[in-house]
């Protein structure tokens, strides 16, 4: 992708990110993202079909950016610093991946966190019951996430961490005090 190609897109993905904190996706506009990135129109449509492209640009964006700096780990699928660095990583994209979520596009962020504890975990055989403990903790991880962000964050991503370990092991509250 050449540079300005690549500027446009970019520009219009922060608009996005932008007008997300005020508005939910659903009521984004093309007019919106275009006066908020002062981007052209025609730019706008010779980069995206529409609204929905702009938001597949925008998963891969975050794909990509989560994968950037994602921590090694020792192949357990509640490793505590991949958990800290997820939640971590939903806080500094709140808004965008609300928006995703209350648009019902969700799913697709469930599946950076679903690939990273696949990948994490390494090859495992396909008969495995054990392969569904991946699905099930990321499921619980990205609800935990999602209720998190809407609830306003109060709680640092180390908290939500530990937090999570907590509910995963189902180790008693009062085991943990």
């Amino acid at each position: 992708m050449d540079k300005r190609k690549k500027q446009v897109k970019e520009r219009l993905l922060q608009a996005l990110r932008t007008i997300t904190t005020n508005k939910s996706l659903d009521q984004v506009t093309v007019t919106d993202l275009v006066t908020e990135s002062g981007v052209a129109r025609a730019s706008f449509y010779r980069n995206f079909k529409g609204i929905a492209d702009l938001i597949d640009y925008g998963v891969n964006q975050l794909r990509e950016e989560y994968w950037k700096n994602v921590p090694q780990n020792n192949g357990s699928f509640v490793e505590p610093a991949m958990l800290e660095y997820t939640f971590s990583f939903y806080y500094q994209n709140r808004n965008l991946i609300l928006s995703f979520h209350h648009a019902g596009t969700s799913t697709t962020v469930l599946e950076i966190i679903t690939e990273s504890m696949a990948l994490s975990y390494g090859t495992m055989p396909v008969n495995s019951i054990l392969r569904y403990r991946l699905y099930y903790y990321a499921g619980a991880l990205d609800n935990m996430m999602i209720h998190w962000l809407e609830s306003g964050a109060k709680e640092s991503p180390h908290e939500m961490a530990l937090a999570f370990l907590q509910f995963a092991n189902f180790t008693p509250e009062s085991e943990t005090k």
